[in-house]
């Protein structure tokens, strides 16, 4: 746990203490109106976006996305949106990241687009049937709910450009719809009966917070592994084998190459694992002098898949390293085809760094290197998905010199006048 995550949930409770607060005096003033339920709803809300579950290498999901069942079936659309972006303008005050008010803010807004669609989606489904029985409460529910998160999806994918994960990994996804939807029930009942209020919506809030909960060890335990991955990644580094950040280049460029010819999301996870440790191999070979003759990388890969494959969860990338060392169309037949171009996009990834340094200047060379390079050495697709993901970060450093141009001669214009 960080300090970032111990200050994130004090601001949560204190979130949640002023919202016990308020309510009360709202309730004592205005006894017989809606107030009460307001204030609580707008602070779960806001509550909601300081605690959120957290899939593995994917954006986070807000408990407040689960509020907005109750807050449909407790408010109608104008209202229950009011309470809702209220909600998220104490969330963006309080909040950690990110950073800057208008980054805050359009994170706000998102989230409102997504609270809007929501309960737009409940309110039109139970008018539209014309009744409130039990099948079309919960399919309004159900609609609502997977509505929301639909919208919350294609923002992140607008934001993010990576591909959406498959059903089989949203587990997130699933224990945040159920337990909406058992918040939304025990707050109003189903069918016209069972109905408990906020006393309900708070008792059947328990899963979900169990989830979150399973979700924040699952998190904590993901970023230590990546945290011992990469230090090992900094051993051939530290004793000067490789230049200083060539795995964490070579693992960026690959991630992006792998994104660039389609590999799935679990191949390129593992095929970030195999850059950043794919030169582990070469502290266990002698120095070039005892040898005498030079490391071949043949040998550094070799030694590093040997030393990978014995941890069954490191075997995938101890077959992409291995791969790494063949030529395309040479690499063992008993190779999954994925992993086998997991190796050549590794491959050229570190061909590509080794050559450049981490220069941009001479990046270009390196280019015309791999591109002149017998068919026999780099698969010919890999080395175009590297020109292709090169390409679309040098268009903003272009974009940059063209401003910087056009800012200069704008002054000589100004001075010669």
């Amino acid at each position: 746990m960080t300090g970032a995550d111990d200050r994130l949930r004090a601001r949560a409770a204190l979130v949640a203490v002023l919202t016990a607060a308020v309510g009360v005096v709202a309730h004592v003033v205005a006894p017989d109106t809606e107030a009460f339920t307001v204030v609580v709803l707008t602070g779960a809300v806001a509550f909601g976006e300081l605690v959120e579950l957290r899939p593995p290498r994917r954006t986070a999901i807000p408990l407040a996305f689960a509020v907005l069942l109750v807050v449909a079936r407790a408010l109608p659309v104008g209202e229950g949106l009011a309470a809702f972006a209220a909600g998220e303008v104490i969330a963006a005050g309080v909040r950690l990241s990110p950073q800057g008010l208008r980054a805050r803010a359009g994170v706000a807004a998102a989230r409102t687009l997504v609270a809007l669609v929501t309960l737009a989606t409940f309110h039109y489904v139970i008018d539209g049937w014309g009744n409130r029985s039990r099948w079309v409460v919960l399919v309004a529910l159900a609609a609502g709910s997977i509505g929301g998160l639909a919208v919350h999806e294609v923002l992140v994918y607008l934001e993010t450009r990576r591909r959406p994960a498959p059903l089989v990994e949203r587990s997130a996804e699933l224990a945040l719809v159920t337990s909406a939807m058992l918040m939304a029930i025990g707050y109003g009942g189903v069918g016209g009966d069972g109905a408990m209020g906020l006393g309900g919506a708070a008792m059947f809030s328990m899963p979900l917070l169990a989830a979150w909960y399973s979700f924040m060890h699952l998190h904590s335990t993901r970023r230590t592994y990546d945290q011992t991955i990469r230090a090992l990644s900094s051993v051939p580094e530290l004793g000067g084998l490789v230049r200083e950040g060539h795995a964490a280049r070579v693992a960026e460029l690959a991630v992006a190459m792998g994104r660039e010819l389609r590999l799935d999301r679990a191949e390129v996870d593992h095929l970030e694992t195999a850059a950043l440790l794919h030169h582990i191999g070469h502290v266990c070979l002698d120095d070039p002098e005892v040898l005498g003759r030079p490391v071949e990388m043949a040998e550094v890969a070799a030694t590093g898949a040997e030393m990978l494959a014995g941890s069954d969860h490191l075997r995938p990338m101890s077959e992409i390293v291995a791969t790494s060392a063949f030529g395309p169309g040479t690499a063992p037949g008993d190779v999954a085809p994925e992993r086998v171009l997991a190796g050549q996009i590794l491959r050229v990834a570190s061909a590509y760094d080794e050559l450049a340094g981490g220069s941009v200047d001479d990046g270009i060379a390196a280019r015309e290197t791999l591109f002149s390079s017998p068919v026999y050495s780099y698969d010919v697709r890999v080395v175009t998905a590297l020109d292709r993901v090169l390409a679309r970060r040098e268009s903003p450093r272009r974009s940059d010199r063209a401003a910087t141009a056009v800012a200069e001669r704008e002054l000589e214009d100004r001075d010669a006048r």
